[in-house]
């Protein structure tokens, strides 16, 4: 896939169809509504297995880094001598 196809938001395999069926517009806050498939080639367009996968990671460390912290606080804070 080459760059002005991404930027014309374009289908990945024929290049023709248009992956949105709105244009975004940035005045209106509006988020474009993705087609279901391609109107020139029937490419179904979804995401791709595992497409959270590593999101639900970086969720996952985020969140114990965040319980560690607060744990250390509590346990400094609240120390009795």
């Amino acid at each position: 896939m080459n760059l002005p196809t991404i930027i014309k938001n374009k289908c990945p395999r024929c290049r023709k169809g248009n992956v949105f069926n709105t244009k975004w517009n940035i005045l209106l806050f509006k988020i474009p509504q993705t087609n279901k498939n391609c109107s020139v080639c029937n490419y179904k367009f979804e995401k791709e297995t595992g497409f959270y996968f590593g999101a639900m990671f970086v969720s996952y460390w985020l969140a114990v880094a965040q319980f560690i912290v607060t744990f250390l606080i509590l346990y400094v804070g609240f120390k009795q001598s």
